[in-house]
């Protein structure tokens, strides 16, 4: 536990008595505040307004609408090979039709259905590529539960 000044500024100056409060002001609750804000934004945020990404792999085709899909398709705009909505939408008339007309078994992962795409869906396999590639987890989090026991130890 650090000496207490009267005019701290480079460095929390928590008083306590002992060096357990001193931890849990100046470290642990602090670290609290920020792993759930950062959970918050990573996870209520940003995977919500993309989950209905989903509805363009096969055996989730059903799960979603066209407009749902497209309002997620939105924020990858700048991605996408043509940013009109009706290029879009042909395209997933195209894949839906593709996979009512086949009796082939469904992929149940983005991966597996890329290797389906063919050249009349461009805009479709470079959706299924970024829904392929988002985070299901993050090891940041593990990093600082690492880090906090290591604090713990010292």
């Amino acid at each position: 536990m650090p000496r207490i000044c009267r005019r701290q500024t480079q460095r929390v100056n928590v008083i306590s008595e002992n060096p357990d409060i001193y931890f849990k002001c100046s470290t642990f609750i602090p670290f609290l505040d920020y792993l759930i804000e950062s959970m918050d934004t990573r996870f209520n945020q940003r995977l919500t307004d993309v989950m209905p990404l989903e509805g363009l792999i096969p055996a989730n085709l059903n799960m979603y609408d066209d407009e749902n899909i497209i309002k997620a398709a939105k924020i990858y705009g700048q991605d996408l090979h043509d940013d009109t909505l009706s290029t879009l939408r042909a395209e997933l008339f195209i894949w839906r039709h593709q996979w009512n007309q086949n009796n082939i078994p469904k992929p149940n992962s983005a991966v597996d259905s890329l290797s389906h795409c063919t050249n009349l869906q461009p805009n479709i396999k470079i959706l299924l590529q970024l829904f392929a590639t988002l985070p299901v987890t993050s090891s940041t989090p593990e990093r600082t539960f690492s880090a906090l026991n290591r604090l713990k130890i010292i």
